[in-house]
């Protein structure tokens, strides 16, 4: 089996300010149904964004603990940034990316 090491995620916020903490939590398996319900979360850790790049441009989070993936696990990743900042998502029904050592979907 294959263990994919996530050390850091892009995202698109909507400020250019500095130091914007992101909370990190997961769960085995997958989010739906569960967007509401923190208890089936896990607390990983908090990290910053050092500075925000703005609407469409991805604002890189190094994350201050690895998330390790094994091969076949399926793992939902939730971002939380204080309530006057916004993550834009970008949401394509369905869409799946995907090689020969990772698959990535909404």
């Amino acid at each position: 089996d294959t263990t994919l090491i996530v050390t850091r995620i892009n995202i698109h916020i909507d400020t250019n300010s500095s130091n914007i903490p992101v909370q990190f939590w997961i769960k085995d398996g997958t989010n739906q149904g569960f967007e509401t319900d923190m208890s089936a979360w896990n607390y990983i850790d908090e990290g910053l964004i050092r500075v925000g790049k703005g609407m469409g441009k991805k604002s890189i989070i190094r994350l201050p603990s690895n998330i390790y993936v094994q091969g076949g696990q399926s793992v939902a990743v939730y971002l939380r940034v204080p309530d006057e900042f916004n993550i834009v998502f970008t949401f394509e029904e369905d869409k799946v990316f995907e090689n020969d050592n990772i698959m990535l979907s909404n």
